[in-house]
């Protein structure tokens, strides 16, 4: 028994560990130590992985933070003409969930059997990106808009695409949106 060995361990000698394949005995001092050998090294690069992530900076940012919002569109324009620029603003409730100052988070829109689940992106500049798609197939009608923060509100643009029947052919039609989200909860206080 070598010194890797402690009492009430399954290294004890007889446990189902030291004996061998092909008829009782212990396992060799040598295979102990190759097995201690192989766990110490699995345990240092472990140790030095995690202290090389940590010394990577993840990004963060602070322009958007998990809460509820308003997710608005107004159409502009459409390429199969089903959807004119009437002016009509399209409201939904939406709940913004992540880690507050991760780049990324998920939005869904509470009164929207459609698009219901979206993924955001913060980029380093400061531009929020967020798409969804209905279902898993290839042609799925899938939506996204990029937009701005000014003031307490992001502005941007969005389009929604579809496939469709157009002057009797298969068309990929495509809405193009106007885009707000706007915060209505109560922000959380910054700490003095």
């Amino acid at each position: 028994m070598g010194k890797f060995s402690r009492p009430g361990s399954s290294w004890m000698p007889g446990s189902r560990y030291h004996r061998r394949e092909a008829g009782g005995g212990s396992l060799a001092r040598g295979s102990e130590v190759q097995f201690v050998s192989r766990y110490a090294l699995c345990a240092l690069v472990g140790v030095l992985a995690a202290g090389q992530a940590s010394g990577q900076e993840a990004k963060t940012q602070s322009l958007l933070g998990p809460g509820l919002y308003v997710f608005q569109t107004r159409t502009r324009g459409s390429s199969c003409k089903d959807s004119e620029k009437d002016g009509y603003v399209m409201s939904f409730l939406a709940a913004v969930d992540g880690v507050p100052g991760s780049t990324t988070m998920t939005m869904q829109l509470v009164n929207n059997q459609h698009f219901t689940r979206w993924s955001l992106q913060v980029a380093d500049e400061g531009t929020l990106s967020g798409s969804s798609k209905m279902g898993t197939t290839p042609g799925a009608p899938e939506t996204h808009f990029t937009a701005k923060l000014e003031g307490e509100r992001w502005k941007g643009a969005g389009a929604r695409t579809y496939n469709s029947v157009f002057e009797g052919k298969p068309t990929r039609c495509r809405v193009d949106y106007d885009a707000l989200l706007r915060r209505i909860d109560a922000r959380p206080q910054a700490e003095p």
